[in-house]
């Protein structure tokens, strides 16, 4: 399989992507895919001849790869996540039950999944996490305003209940 993927592929990442467009998601979203796995098999040094082998770093790399996409990507089975990596639904358990037991703890692949968190965010929903203009302190102020705001509506709450309470005693009263 090894000899085969490396004369048929002249990027890792290819033999991902024709698993990737089986998949019914939009055309974004499998431009989103294959960007994960083009970005880390690039950072990680990952050539055509890792493909189809155990060797750590690739199964490192799709430990982080596969937790991105059960992230992101709930409504995709997990069966059909696993067809991507030519592997059963099992092994997507194990690669999701590794980095988050074991690699997150590396900063190098919590660096990994940082940056493709970030591409999907970027990708899907125009979110820059670098750029946005809201940092820990606007967000506190913010998240204060809206206490306060909350605290006053549920007072106006209180007293348009007694009102209503008041007119329907007094609407008893009178009949």
């Amino acid at each position: 399989m090894k000899k085969n993927i490396s004369q048929k592929f002249k990027f890792p990442w290819e033999p991902y992507y024709s698993n990737i467009e089986k998949l019914t998601i939009t055309k974004v979203e499998k431009n989103i895919l294959k960007n994960i796995f083009k970005v880390s098999f690039t950072d990680f040094g990952i050539d055509i001849e890792h493909i189809g082998t155990r060797k750590r770093a690739l199964v490192e790399v799709h430990c982080v790869i596969a937790t991105v996409i059960l992230d992101h990507f709930r409504y995709i089975s997990i069966t059909d996540i696993a067809k991507i990596f030519m592997k059963n639904h099992a092994c997507m358990y194990h690669y999701n039950t590794t980095y988050q037991e074991v690699l997150c703890s590396q900063k190098i692949y919590s660096q990994l999944r940082t940056k493709l968190n970030d591409l999907v965010m970027m990708n899907r929903y125009g979110i820059d996490r670098n750029k946005h203009p809201k940092n820990k302190e606007n967000l506190m102020e913010e998240n204060l305003s809206l206490l306060k705001q909350n605290k006053l509506l549920k007072s106006r709450l209180k007293e348009i209940k007694k009102l209503i309470n008041d007119k329907l005693l007094y609407a008893n009263i009178s009949q």
